[in-house]
């Protein structure tokens, strides 16, 4: 198959970001295997007092601290996320999110992964490579 520049450029920045997480994400698998915690989960498990996670199935967390947001609507320009009560902050570029307890519109471009750290957290990362194997390296 052959894919544009646009889409190579999305997939390897994609990667790129899942191998800089690696450390946090064996981290996260570490505790699954031993106690039992899941590494994946609804935002209900993080706040269950908060009745809007409860039906929301359009955001996830990785452990307690990374809150993903995916885009599932094909050229979308804009995201509606939800940030539950606290602080948030945006992965990519640090800034904090300054409404909480409800829906914020986000515009997002194409090779864009909503992702935010709930305030408190340490979210162990690396600097990424291209295969798993070499990001362990550094």
């Amino acid at each position: 198959a052959v894919f544009d520049d646009t889409s190579i450029a999305s997939t390897r920045d994609a990667l790129l970001l899942r191998y800089r997480l690696l450390p946090y994400l064996y981290t996260l698998f570490y505790f699954a295997h031993t106690n039992g915690s899941t590494v994946a989960r609804p935002l209900f498990f993080e706040f269950p007092t908060d009745s809007i996670t409860w039906d929301l199935d359009t955001q996830f967390m990785w452990g307690s601290s990374l809150l993903i947001s995916p885009v599932l609507t094909e050229n979308a320009k804009s995201i509606e996320v939800y940030f539950p009560h606290g602080r948030w902050f945006n992965l990519s570029n640090g800034s904090e999110v300054t409404t909480t307890g409800q829906s914020v519109v986000l515009n997002i471009t194409y090779n864009f992964i909503p992702l935010h750290v709930r305030g408190g957290s340490v979210i162990p990362m690396q600097t990424p490579n291209t295969t798993t194997t070499e990001s362990r390296k550094n």
